[in-house]
């Protein structure tokens, strides 16, 4: 009920909550904050998760697209787990952050091949001069022409923004 600055006790507290009211599957969540912003622009993000220990960011100065593994933590709604202790990352002003469930990584081609990182990765460096919604809008539908299937096989849920 009240955020004190730390995002691994704020995504516990959830944990407290729903565990025991779910009846079947597990919850996954993201929790951070920025920190005060620097006078060249530059700002911390501070996250814990809860379920997907991945997030990449979109340097835009290194024309570079970075894979963040953040620290162990487990999903919600299951006796006994607990997030990750938060991480401190460190954005610059046009980098861009891309949070996402595994429905995008796991998304399988008829032949059983997974879209992938290295294709996620290699997705979003081509799409950086695009406006952020754009970008992960033609994501969306590269991962359904991959599949070639209108159904998707598992949540895909992203979350980005740019830092200006």
């Amino acid at each position: 009920e009240v955020y004190n600055d730390n995002p691994r006790d704020f995504l516990n507290f959830v944990n407290e909550g729903v565990t025991g009211r779910i009846n079947s599957g597990f919850v996954t969540g993201l929790a951070g904050h920025f920190g005060a912003r620097q006078k060249d622009g530059s700002r911390k993000l501070i996250l814990s998760h809860a379920g997907h220990k991945q997030v990449l960011i979109y340097r835009k100065k290194q024309d570079a697209v970075e894979l963040i593994n953040l620290p162990n933590g487990t999903v919600m709604g299951i006796p006994g787990t607990t997030a990750s202790r938060a991480k401190a990352l460190d954005l610059h002003v046009g980098d861009r952050f891309y949070a996402f469930t595994d429905g995008i990584v796991e998304a399988s081609a008829p032949n059983g091949e997974e879209f992938g990182m290295e294709r996620v990765i290699e997705s979003f460096k081509e799409l950086s001069a695009k406006p952020i919604k754009e970008a992960i809008d033609t994501l969306y539908d590269k991962v359904a022409k991959y599949t070639k299937s209108p159904d998707q096989q598992d949540d895909i849920t992203i979350l980005a923004f740019e830092l200006t």
